[in-house]
């Protein structure tokens, strides 16, 4: 494996959601780590899920999510596609289908 994490826009959110706070830390602690490690990764879904949940559901400034999904994206921002399909790399990232059957053999990445 390469190490990158792709985050949620959950775990986005409850880093400025104060009304939670132990997810709070922990996501803040989570994406701080891996991007100074330069493994966050993001997809422009997820910051645009980011933008909505954070305004509509958190209530915050749209200047202030603005300026978030900016610094956000200072991070790896991968485009997925449908395309994208069960062991492709998209922006170096593996692609992996959890509702494959059982006997579907991996990609090399996943055998330790």
């Amino acid at each position: 494996m390469n190490g990158l994490a792709l985050f949620d826009t959950n775990i986005l959110v409850y880093a400025d959601d104060a009304s939670a706070p132990d997810k709070q830390t922990r996501a803040i602690s989570l994406f701080a780590e891996h991007h100074r490690r330069g493994a966050a990764v993001i997809s422009l879904q997820v910051l645009q899920e980011y933008f909505a949940a954070a305004t509509r559901k958190l209530g915050l400034d749209p200047e202030f999510a603005q300026r978030k999904v900016e610094l956000l994206a200072r991070a790896r921002v991968v485009r997925f596609q449908e395309r994208d399909v069960h062991g492709s790399l998209p922006g170096g990232v593996p692609v992996v289908n959890p509702f494959l059957s059982a006997s579907h053999t991996y990609p090399a990445f996943f055998k330790k």
